[in-house]
């Protein structure tokens, strides 16, 4: 399992990026909502190559989602997924790439609560807190400070989630 140390979300443009993060990453976000794979990159052979049918139209999952859940699991169980980019309604989207996933949903409320979910399988128990505070920042935030605690084992890290966002993000702008 990864080890998930990055989150950013855009509240404006309602996305949220995720970096180290597993490709199963993916699935509460397609649970009970329609979803179509466009491409999807794994492991075969010691090689890259997709996953899906070549020259197969790709269609639209509308029920029985668990069908094609189950199969991405498996898949990645044999192939494990690189990259995967999925449409949903509304011009909505998931893309997983190489360990850093990204949501853009038109609803910032059923965002959240995917968000949420993810937070707390990588064992991020106090994902509320997490998620209202970087929801007020406008860049990635290093929530690993965070890790493993509940809201009453928080003290200052929230406030060194800024100053390390901060300083790396100056860092990044001496290279």
């Amino acid at each position: 399992m990864e080890s998930l140390d990055w989150l950013q979300i855009n509240k404006k443009e309602k996305w949220v990026a995720f970096r180290s993060i597993d490709a199963l990453a993916i699935l509460p976000a397609l649970r009970n909502r329609d979803f179509r794979i466009l491409v999807m990159l794994g492991m075969e052979d010691e090689k890259e190559q997709s996953l899906l049918w070549e020259n197969e139209e790709r269609l639209w999952v509308r029920q029985n989602h668990y069908i094609d859940i189950e199969w991405i699991i498996e898949e990645n169980d044999y192939h494990p997924i690189n990259y995967i980019e999925i449409e949903l309604e509304n011009n909505d989207f998931i893309r997983f790439s190489y360990g850093e996933l990204f949501i853009k949903l038109s609803s910032i409320t059923i965002l959240k609560e995917i968000t949420l979910k993810i937070l707390e399988s990588y064992g991020y128990f106090a994902a509320n807190t997490i998620w209202n505070h970087v929801y007020n920042q406008d860049k990635d935030m290093p929530i690993y400070f965070v890790r493993a605690r509940e809201d009453r084992d928080i003290t200052d890290e929230i406030t060194r989630l800024t100053i390390e966002a901060h300083k790396v993000d100056e860092e990044l702008k001496n290279i």
